[in-house]
């Protein structure tokens, strides 16, 4: 599990790279997804940016999902990465057997990986909360490892 909080700072034109694997050039490793943060009003979520999704296709299949003040109940099958970005308001993310929880809130980035099927809780706080979801899957072999 990674919590990114303000950690990317925006591109020249207000761009903003939340999570990506690799998260820089020089790691070397061959790119296969970005989640970013662009300027510009999305009317679906309400926020003043909407996130944008880009992955490899021939290796990964990607779900954006918006979720408005509901308690949403995830499970991250084995291998596959969620990446969850705050839009409007706060959200606690749990493991569903609680060995541990996390409040987001928009800025943050939560990404949540692993080989093993993993239950969770996304909770809005009260006063109306909006939160994307995105759920990357291999559509080849390896499990999605997160290289920061």
């Amino acid at each position: 599990m990674l919590v990114r909080g303000n950690a990317a700072v925006p591109d020249a034109d207000g761009t903003t790279t939340l999570a990506a694997c690799p998260d820089s050039p020089e790691r070397g490793d061959q790119w296969l997804w970005s989640v970013r943060r662009v300027p510009g009003t999305d009317a679906g979520s309400g926020a003043p940016w909407r996130v944008v999704v880009d992955h490899d296709r021939d290796h990964i299949q990607a779900d954006l999902t918006i979720h408005r003040d509901e308690v949403v109940e995830l499970t991250r099958s084995p291998g596959e990465e969620l990446v969850v970005v705050p839009l409007t308001g706060e959200h606690l993310i749990a493991h569903a057997t609680g060995p541990w929880k996390r409040w987001v809130a928009p800025g943050d980035v939560f990404v949540v990986e692993g080989e093993e099927t993993e239950s969770l809780h996304l909770r809005p706080a009260p006063g109306g909360a909006k939160v994307a979801l995105v759920r990357l899957r291999p559509t080849t072999a390896p499990a999605l490892r997160w290289v920061p």
